[in-house]
């Protein structure tokens, strides 16, 4: 159970403390969170058993030749991030660190890319020896 008391002095006594708390541990219960607190700051981890998730999406999904988008990708904290991706002719991998929010954006060049032709982006994080699999697309068009 969360003290209320402890994350906030000013509760202390407060008559909607217990209510807090009771909404508090069901949220964390929700989304399988285990928190503990330090002095008065809360601390929010991954529980042990929770999966890694990974979430992918382009920024442009039909981005003219010589131009740029962006992999858009939603994970877990601080997770390692690595895309991949398969042009015709070519693999190109790019590597980031997900923010404490868990968002990695990685910007890719089109350059001459084939006109057409469908590039899938790989993505795997990676987080606490564990690790997840999404992937994206684009398609470049003429310029």
């Amino acid at each position: 159970m969360i003290d209320c008391q402890l994350m906030e002095p000013h509760l202390r006594g407060h008559p909607t403390a217990g209510r807090i708390n009771r909404y508090l541990a069901a949220l964390v219960a929700a989304i399988g969170l285990t928190i503990g607190t330090i002095g008065t700051v809360v601390v929010a981890s991954a529980a042990s058993g929770a999966a890694l998730t990974c979430r992918a999406s382009m920024s442009n999904a039909a981005p003219k030749q010589r131009s740029s988008t962006d992999v858009l990708v939603s994970t877990a904290s601080r997770a390692d991030v690595t895309t991949t991706a398969n042009y015709k002719t070519t693999k190109t991998v790019k590597t980031a660190k997900a923010t404490v929010g868990g968002r990695a954006t990685l910007r890719y060049h089109i350059s001459t890319a084939t006109v057409g032709f469908t590039v899938v982006v790989g993505v795997v994080v990676t987080s606490g020896g564990k690790s997840a699999r999404c992937s994206t697309k684009f398609v470049p068009q003429a310029r």
